[in-house]
């Protein structure tokens, strides 16, 4: 548990350094280029190396020492990180240049995951994986807590390139945490691999364990749709916020969502053993819903804040419970793989999401609430009209389909009983 806490505070401090130049970074494009569309593409950017990058990854992660994938990783968004730095400081900085860093910053990040995820079963005992999932997620609340104030107010100060040169040496932090601890050896048998294995073996390997497992599949092909509905409209929070109040309302808001996983996470480290988690996940995707359903239905700060609260929370839970049954159902030297093809899967839909978002937003949603017409004169009634309304919409169709696609989730009976009738990995 030592050697998990030493990288997790490393990987604390760099995420809230990655969270400032996440948000000087937003608000920079989207100002610069008052565009919906420009704005998705750099989530693109960055979700696009997950479903191209993971398959490899995570053979990586399962044949490699995970330190060193996760030390290379880092080095990746490190180099990337100062890259943009020496741009924005010689003001040749330009909107490509964020999506070629976001690109290689997120390859980088392909590795890193799923070696940590990983890598927790080998730190931490089975009894201690709510606790240790639990302060992962408090790292990554955190960051949201702490980054979107601070960068509010250093913007004004320091601007983009002093984010970056903090984001690059809270990086160097993250970085040294790696460098002095050591991992444990991974045990192979003969179900796991060799190192003589192939590329494309390890590979089949790695889907023939999942097929064999016909409840981890239910997991996946759940968070999937969820991922894809939901990540239609999250990736216009920011732009729906901005076109009714200012980036300082806007770094307050994502502050109480950060306050949401920070809660979210300690309920988790706290979490009884006893507790079913697949009931948590489909339990806290409702709640989910029922925030981005109120987000469409009022444009108003406290509606937002309160959202944004319980979104974050629900997020946290669904994510890490998803997380802990894999890493219980999964054996050890598969969880490399495993976790990268989840990354892979809800990636895809991620990007399928926003290039569908973007898309709708401009062309059709925003427009079609804009003008005299059939829908806007019956849903305006409901959530008024004008610009930033599409948006609104947006929100209450993807919060209704996903609450529809929960309840459906709760009439199959070996998703609900995945944790019954699928032994844990070392039992």
């Amino acid at each position: 548990m030592k050697v998990f806490l030493i990288i997790w505070l490393g990987q604390l401090v760099s995420l809230i350094g990655s969270g400032l130049s996440s948000f000087a970074l937003m608000v920079w494009v989207y100002q610069e280029t008052q565009s919906v569309t420009q704005y998705a593409l750099m989530s693109l950017c960055f979700a696009l190396p997950r479903v191209l990058v993971s398959p490899i990854a995570g053979i990586a992660v399962d044949r490699w020492n995970r330190r060193r994938v996760m030390i290379l990783g880092d080095i990746s968004a490190g180099i990337s990180t100062l890259g943009l730095f020496l741009l924005a400081s010689t003001g040749h900085l330009q909107p490509w240049h964020i999506y070629i860093a976001l690109f290689i910053n997120a390859t980088g990040n392909a590795f890193q995951l799923p070696a940590f995820l990983a890598s927790i079963s080998q730190l931490v005992p089975k009894e201690k994986l709510n606790l240790a999932n639990g302060l992962r997620q408090i790292a990554d609340a955190g960051a949201n807590l702490i980054s979107p104030i601070l960068a509010g107010v250093l913007l004004g100060t320091l601007f983009v390139k002093g984010i970056l040169l903090i984001d690059f040496l809270t990086f160097l932090v993250a970085l040294l945490t790696l460098l002095i601890t050591r991992f444990p050896n991974l045990s192979v048998d003969s179900d796991g691999l060799s190192s003589q294995s192939s590329l494309k073996t390890m590979l089949i390997e790695g889907f023939d364990y999942l097929k064999q497992r016909s409840a981890l599949l239910l997991i996946f092909a759940f968070l999937m749709g969820t991922s894809f509905l939901i990540s239609m409209v999250t990736v216009l929070f920011t732009p729906l916020v901005l076109s009714n109040f200012s980036s300082q309302v806007l770094g307050f808001l994502l502050s109480l969502g950060g306050i949401g996983m920070i809660l979210g996470g300690v309920t988790l480290s706290i979490w009884p053993q006893n507790q079913r988690y697949v009931l948590a996940i489909l339990n806290f995707t409702i709640l989910a819903g029922i925030s981005l359903l109120a987000v469409g239905l009022k444009t108003a700060i406290s509606i937002y804040g309160l959202a944004v609260f319980m979104f974050m929370f629900s997020a946290v839970v669904v994510d890490t419970t998803a997380t802990i049954i894999l890493q219980k159902k999964v054996k050890s030297s598969f969880q490399g793989r495993i976790f990268a093809l989840k990354t892979a899967t809800n990636s895809s839909m991620t990007i399928l999401a926003y290039i569908s978002s973007s898309f709708l937003a401009d062309w059709v949603f925003e427009p079609m609430m804009q003008n005299d017409n059939l829908v806007s004169n019956f849903v305006g009634q409901i959530i008024g009209v004008g610009e930033g309304k599409g948006i609104n919409f947006m929100f209450f169709i993807a919060g209704v389909l996903t609450i529809l696609v929960t309840v459906i989730a709760y009439q199959v009976p070996p998703l609900l009983n995945i944790e019954k009738n699928l032994p844990d990995w070392d039992e």
